[in-house]
């Protein structure tokens, strides 16, 4: 979803940056590690295991220009 349209986000994140926001899910318990390996096993060229995976826990990657995820607004 996060590399797709979104109404709230006019320009899709990259691969990279998609994958560092689900890791950082993964670091705060939201979604398990398997599944960010396997996302991020499946995105490389040599496509390894998702069991060779070691994901980086450096953040590159920047939100795209006019990004609402993530965000709560203020109500007041």
């Amino acid at each position: 979803a996060l590399i797709s349209a979104r109404p709230y986000r006019p320009v899709s994140y990259n691969n990279r940056t998609a994958l560092e926001v689900v890791t950082s899910m993964a670091e705060k318990g939201e979604v398990g590690w398997r599944a960010v390996r396997s996302l991020i096993a499946h995105n490389r060229r040599s496509k390894p295991g998702h069991g060779e995976i070691i994901p980086s826990l450096v953040k590159r990657g920047t939100s795209p220009p006019g990004n609402l995820y993530g965000k709560i607004s203020d109500s007041n």
